[in-house]
């Protein structure tokens, strides 16, 4: 099993102050059903020509009921905040949190973490909110969770992870580890 963790302190050596630790780290996805780099969830559904043509309806169909059901469900639980706009790239993202701030970097090809894209100082989180996802709209694929967190500048930021057998676990970690660094409940 991957230690996300690790793999985030690798990755964050010569990024952290003298004062800094890496307390947990995940891999995330873009969002929550393209939940491997250029892979779609069509891709699940058939291979070859004919597959690909299927796949593709297949995903546009998806990726309506997708936004349909996001659309239908406020982004937080204290109503619409506007988004941070930070690109997640295709490949996903590895997070990690540290006692100051949480570092996200660009998912390599082998799912390792390579560049730090995006950080935020955990002390300008004022909450976070999570809800699993366990409807499954194509059979095979793994559950998700979605965590949106929320700034004092009264703008969110959602992140998405598998919480399958192998992320569930580092999920649950991170999330923690987000709510003692940034001192909320």
């Amino acid at each position: 099993m991957v230690n996300w963790t690790k793999h985030v302190e690798k990755a964050a050596k010569g990024l952290l102050r003298s004062d800094e630790k890496v307390l947990a780290g995940v891999k995330l996805t873009q969002d929550q059903f393209h939940v491997t780099g250029g892979a779609t969830t069509g891709g699940l559904v058939a291979g070859g020509a004919v597959g690909a043509v299927v796949g593709a309806a297949w995903d546009k169909k998806l990726e309506a009921k997708h936004a349909a059901a996001t659309a239908a469900q406020p982004a937080t639980t204290d109503g619409d905040l506007p988004a941070r706009s930070v690109e997640f790239p295709r490949t996903g993202a590895i997070a990690g949190v540290t006692n100051h701030r949480l570092l996200f970097f660009r998912a390599s090809e082998f799912g390792k973490p390579k560049e730090l894209f995006y950080e935020v100082e955990t002390a300008t989180i004022r909450a976070l909110h999570e809800r699993d996802f366990e409807k499954k709209l194509l059979q095979g694929t793994p559950p998700s969770r979605q965590v949106t967190i929320e700034f004092s500048d009264e703008t969110t930021l959602t992140l998405w992870a598998l919480t399958g057998p192998g992320n569930a676990r580092w999920l649950n970690a991170y999330t923690d580890a987000i709510r003692a660094s940034a001192h909320i409940a």
